[in-house]
């Protein structure tokens, strides 16, 4: 008796993309944007709140920036 496995693949198939999707979204938060390249040039001379001054003129921007900061900088 053969098994019909055609209702599996689509399963199959969502799991897979739900792994790539799952990778690629760790290795974009983690690998490769090194957010604490962001601030390491800032850290010495200047504060955070003078970093995102810099950063972006655009208040939606200067949101984006303070968490940005916030999260990397430690000291916002």
């Amino acid at each position: 008796m053969a098994v019909d496995n055609s209702s599996t693949i689509p399963w199959k198939m969502f799991l897979y993309c739900a792994y790539i999707l799952l990778l690629l979204t760790t290795v974009a938060e983690y690998g490769l944007v090194n957010a604490a390249a962001d601030c390491v040039d800032n850290l010495g001379t200047e504060s955070c709140q003078t970093w995102i001054h810099d950063q972006c003129k655009n208040p939606l921007h200067r949101v984006h920036a303070e968490a940005h900061c916030r999260k990397t900088c430690g000291f916002c």
